[in-house]
């Protein structure tokens, strides 16, 4: 079934291809918020193609009354010419300057997330350190989103706070961003980690994240944390990628213990026993 739909994403782009830039920019202002409509197809040609028309086309939307518009032109931007990116000078100036003077939460959101596929980037910390406390949760996730993989000091501690947001999302996203998208140690970092990691009230993924970044870091309250999951029957994907990265035999038995669940689906099934074998040594 997924190579089906793998072939059909294939047909249709090749025939996106051969269309002109001004029926995809029309078709691009159709996505959604799903990530496999027609739309986000012509926005995938559009960055492909990622010439000096397709880069006037999109700026001329980022210039657009309608923030769908804006929004719309920022997503294009964003990933133009990837993996070898174009027009990357002036990308960041047009992004810089709009933050300065937009108010629609959707494209701070895009900006945002938009910066956080041009890293690493110590050019725009600064501009995304302004928004860090804004009101909006959509917002703030696009801070910490455009903030993951950059080692600043600012940034660190910035994704340190957000860790902490009333909001699952941005708890997740800043969460995961200091565990696995950082290679950096330190002891605000770890608890950082720790906090999330602890904290029985949060239902989002945090917790998990908090997990595996303290196994990365080889923090010894990690095992203990791993093992109680793994007792309790709590182990989604995230406590067993932290339990591979221990590969601690100490978890063996509980990791064994899982494999009698017939509630786990075959994608965690194989998590499982990728993390046995890691701690049967």
């Amino acid at each position: 079934m997924a190579s089906d739909n793998n072939q059909n994403m294939d047909e249709v782009r090749q025939a996106l291809e051969q269309k002109p830039i001004d029926e995809l920019i029309l078709l691009a202002l159709t996505a959604s918020d799903e990530t496999d409509d027609l739309g986000w197809d012509a926005i995938w040609v559009l960055r492909s193609r990622a010439t000096r028309e397709v880069f006037d086309a999109a700026k001329t939307l980022c210039e657009r009354v309608d923030p769908i518009e804006r929004s719309i032109g920022v997503d294009i931007l964003a990933q133009l010419g990837l993996p070898t990116r174009t027009f990357l000078d002036e990308t960041l100036e047009l992004f810089f300057n709009l933050m300065d003077i937009e108010n629609d939460n959707r494209v701070l959101n895009s900006l945002g997330v938009g910066l956080g596929h041009i890293s690493p980037e110590p050019r725009k910390v600064q501009p995304l350190l302004k928004l860090k406390n804004h009101v909006d949760p959509e917002v703030r996730f696009g801070i910490a989103f455009g903030l993951s993989a950059e080692n600043d000091s600012l940034a660190i501690q910035a994704l340190i706070d957000l860790s902490s947001d009333e909001n699952g999302e941005v708890r997740d996203w800043a969460t995961f961003a200091l565990g696995s998208q950082t290679d950096l140690d330190s002891p605000d970092i770890r608890e950082a980690l720790y906090n999330r990691a602890v904290d029985a009230n949060d239902t989002s993924n945090a917790g998990g994240e908090g997990l595996v970044g303290l196994a990365k870091r080889h923090d010894i309250r990690a095992f203990e944390l791993v093992l109680q999951c793994l007792q309790s029957g709590n182990a989604g994907t995230l406590v067993l990628e932290a339990s591979e990265i221990l590969a601690d035999p100490r978890l063996y038995p509980a990791l064994i213990k899982l494999l009698d669940n017939p509630d786990y689906a075959d994608y965690e099934r194989h998590a499982i026993e990728d993390a046995i074998a890691a701690c049967n040594q």
